[in-house]
C-alpha cells in the first residue's frame, strides 16, 4: 500500500482566516470541522457566500482553482473545481479573494488513493469551555490532539515498516497491525456551553490534529446557531473511498426533531451512501425514543452497518452496543474531556472496535 497519508503530517503555517469571532466568513465548506479528502484529478465541491477567485494554500504554495459557479436558494453559491494532478499529496487551506480573503484552514486533504482498510480516532464530548476538572478543557483536549497525532504516527511508521519487510514478519506480528489513520470523528458536546468564544477556541484547537476532523452537534452545542455558524451543517455525508459516512443531528429532548428538515435530509443522505461497501453513521447521541421516521431510514429499512456516539460518558452497557431494533452496532466511546479515545479500524470484512485509550491525565 503506498503511503497515502505521508504528506497529511505537514502543518499549514498561514493566517487563519473566518471572521473575527470565528465564525465561518466567504467560504461555508469546505472547512476545518467538514473537510474534503478528494483525489488528484477529481472535483472538489465548494459552498460560498460570494464569487471570487480560489486556490489551494499551503505554506509557500498556493494552486489556483477555476470555479464552476452555481446560484444556490437563499443567495448563496455552489462551486466545482478539478483538483490539478500536479497538486502535491497533503493539507492545504481553502482561500477564496472577492472583496477581502477568507481562508479556511484545514480544509482540503488531497490523496493519490484511497485505502482498501484504514482506521479512525474517535472522540466524543470534548466540552471545551467546562470546569469539571482541575485541569481546563482546553489543556486537556491540547494534551489529547497530540497524543492522537503522536499515536497516529506511530501506526504509520509501524506499518510502513512492517511494508518494507514484504512478508518477513510472521502472521501473528501482521495481524497485531492497525492500518494508517485516515481521520478523526469528534460527535458532539464540542463545547461547555454553545458559546461564541469556546467555538472560537474549538476551531482554534482542531488545527492542532495534522489529519482531517469531522465534526457534528451535541445538545451542549445548541446555544443560538453558534454551531451552525462555526461548521455550517448540521447534517451531513461524504465518501471515503468505497465507504460512506453519514452524520446527523441529535437534541437534547426532542431528539431528530421531526418538525425539522433532517428526516428529508437523512433519507436522501442514506440514499447516497447505499452503494457504499460499508455504510456508517456518527452523531452525538442515539436514543430509542428518537423520531420514528429516522429510526426506520436508519435502522430498519436501509439500515447502517456502524454507528458512531458519545454522549453518556462511560463504555456502553451490553444491551447498547446494537441499536434495539435493527442490527446495526454501535460504538460509545467514553468522553475527551476525561482524557479518552477510541480507535475503530475498517476491514474489508468488519469494522473493529479497539480498546478504549485514556491518554490524558485530567488533574
Amino acid at each position: 500500500m503506498k503511503r497515502y497519508l505521508a504528506a497529511f503530517f505537514v502543518l499549514v503555517s498561514i493566517s487563519w482566516g473566518r471572521t473575527p469571532d470565528g465564525f465561518l466568513d466567504l467560504i461555508l465548506l469546505p472547512n476545518n470541522g467538514i473537510p474534503s479528502i478528494i483525489k488528484q484529478g477529481e472535483r472538489l465541491h465548494i459552498q460560498a457566500r460570494r464569487k471570487g477567485e480560489v486556490m489551494l494554500v499551503r505554506a509557500d504554495k498556493r494552486f489556483p482553482l477555476n470555479v464552476d459557479w452555481k446560484e444556490m436558494p437563499g443567495g448563496l453559491l455552489s462551486g466545482t473545481a478539478e483538483i490539478p494532478q500536479d497538486v502535491d499529496v497533503g493539507s492545504y487551506a481553502l482561500e477564496l479573494v472577492a472583496d477581502h480573503t477568507d481562508r479556511n484552514s484545514r480544509a482540503v486533504y488531497v490523496v493519490k488513493e484511497f485505502p482498501k482498510e484504514y482506521t479512525v480516532v474517535h472522540i466524543t464530548d470534548i466540552h471545551i469551555g467546562s470546569n469539571r476538572h482541575p485541569k481546563p478543557s482546553e489543556t486537556i483536549f491540547r494534551e489529547l490532539a497530540t497524543r492522537v497525532n503522536e499515536k497516529c504516527r506511530q501506526i504509520d511508521l509501524d506499518w510502513q515498516s512492517n511494508q518494507r519487510q514484504e512478508g518477513s514478519t510472521s502472521e501473528a506480528q501482521t495481524a497485531e497491525l492497525i492500518p494508517p489513520v485516515a481521520f478523526v470523528l469528534i460527535t458532539g458536546d464540542l463545547t461547555e456551553g454553545g458559546e461564541p468564544v469556546q467555538f472560537q477556541t474549538l476551531v482554534e484547537l482542531l488545527d492542532l490534529f495534522e489529519l482531517p476532523t469531522f465534526v457534528c452537534a451535541g445538545n451542549h452545542d445548541r446555544n443560538s446557531l453558534n454551531y451552525e455558524k462555526t461548521f455550517d451543517q448540521l447534517t451531513y455525508y461524504f465518501h471515503f473511498g468505497s465507504d460512506g459516512f453519514l452524520f446527523f443531528d441529535t437534541k437534547d429532548f426532542l431528539i431528530a426533531d421531526e418538525a425539522g428538515p433532517q428526516d428529508g435530509l437523512l433519507e436522501r443522505y442514506r440514499d447516497a451512501i447505499m452503494p457504499a461497501r460499508w455504510s456508517i453513521g456518527a452523531t452525538h447521541r442515539y436514543d430509542p425514543t428518537m423520531g420514528m421516521r429516522s429510526q426506520l431510514t436508519l435502522f430498519v429499512d436501509k439500515p447502517l452497518d456502524f454507528l458512531f456516539y458519545g454522549h453518556v460518558h462511560r463504555e456502553a452497557k451490553p444491551e447498547e452496543r446494537v441499536v434495539p431494533w435493527g442490527t446495526t452496532p454501535v460504538c460509545i466511546t467514553p468522553a475527551g474531556i476525561d482524557g479518552a479515545y477510541r480507535l475503530v479500524t475498517v476491514f474489508e470484512n468488519r469494522i473493529l472496535p479497539h480498546a478504549t485509550e485514556i491518554a490524558v491525565s485530567i488533574q
